[in-house]
């Protein structure tokens, strides 16, 4: 005699019920993250493409955009078992944003996904980075300390809060080049050569206390209006091994406004970084001075140690002319032993 079969279903205990929502819920949020972040990834290509497409008749430093896919390999020149990765950051690239970049593209490569940093460099800067895989991270003091090599433009006359064109402009006057200011920058390029305390500029990460005892980065206070509450700012002795003119040439203010707008937006969030109040400043003294007023620009190259900003020492020479003077077109070339020349060979291979 057959037995009837319960219509009664099994239930499931409760636990396996919320086990497999939540494993589920795990997936799906996995899935939209690395959408977004690939989107991300796509949006920051097709801002420099734009970047590249448009015509741009302000003569700048040759930038070096086609090195941005390469990665390289590289042995530390003295530890020959710590191995790092050399990539090339961009311009108006946070290094956040070319960490990111860089692992999407080497994580068809079997490459470890974690990484970091060794070296800062400001966001409208490009240039050579080494970046560190895997268990290789805990060694990111061993690969600092590096000398460094720096090609960038001077402009002379104006004054901004960070120091470069990134910022909003605090004075400018029209300037002419003379024999007389030819000599006194001459001279100011002499006396930057050597160890000397560097102030940091007050856009920059390094931490600052007021007078209560209150402390946080010192790009805050400056963010905040409230730079004459510090109490003192700090500062850092760096050395400027060398320091040459490469070129001069006379460009408009309105170049240089076109310029620094097609700059701003390749960056990715553009109300942190104040790119609206920047924008309007630049437009204002386009407007005081005249679009066709001529300012000099220098181009120079510096070799000077780590942590030294390039911002910084636009900036003191600017004061020491009484003119004011901005740092534009920022590359680093050089970081130690290795060049952006080591990007044009090998990926992978080991420089000893």
């Amino acid at each position: 005699m057959r037995m009837k079969r319960s219509s009664q279903r099994k239930v499931r205990p409760k636990y396996v019920t919320l086990f497999r929502d939540i494993c589920l819920y795990t997936f799906l949020i996995c899935i939209l993250s690395k959408i977004r972040f690939r989107r991300g990834i796509l949006q920051h290509d097709l801002r420099h493409q734009k970047y590249l497409s448009s015509e741009l008749t302000t003569p700048t430093i040759n930038s070096h955009r086609h090195f941005s896919n390469l990665t390289r390999e590289v042995r530390h020149p003295i530890e020959n078992a710590l191995y790092g990765l050399l990539a090339y950051k961009l311009r108006g690239e946070s290094l956040t944003e070319c960490k990111e970049r860089v692992q999407a593209l080497r994580k068809m490569s079997g490459m470890p996904y974690k990484m970091c940093w060794t070296g800062r460099l400001d966001p409208m800067a490009e240039g050579l980075i080494i970046l560190l895989t895997g268990d290789d991270c805990t060694h990111q003091r061993l690969w600092q300390g590096m000398r460094k090599t720096y090609t960038f433009n001077l402009v002379l006359g104006i004054r901004t809060d960070s120091y470069d064109t990134f910022g909003k402009v605090m004075s400018a006057k029209n300037l002419n080049y003379s024999k007389e200011l030819d000599s006194l920058v001459n001279s100011s390029l002499n006396r930057l050569e050597g160890t000397w305390n560097q102030t940091y500029p007050p856009f920059s990460s390094i931490s600052a206390r007021n007078r209560t005892g209150f402390g946080q980065a010192l790009w805050k206070w400056a963010s905040q209006g409230r730079m004459d509450e510090v109490e003192h700012i700090p500062f850092k002795p760096v050395t400027v091994h060398s320091i040459n003119r490469t070129g001069l040439q006379s460009v408009s203010i309105a170049e240089i406004v076109k310029l620094v707008s097609k700059d701003c937006s390749l960056l990715r969030n553009a109300t942190t970084f104040r790119v609206p109040a920047i924008i309007r400043s630049w437009k204002g003294v386009c407007k005081d001075l005249g679009e066709d007023t001529l300012l000099p620009i220098l181009s120079l190259r510096a070799d000077v140690s780590s942590g030294t900003y390039i911002r910084g020492l636009s900036h003191r020479i600017g004061e020491e002319l009484y003119c004011g003077a901005i740092a534009m077109d920022i590359v680093r070339e050089v970081i130690g032993p290795y060049g952006i020349s080591h990007l044009t060979k090998s990926c992978l291979h080991v420089v000893g």
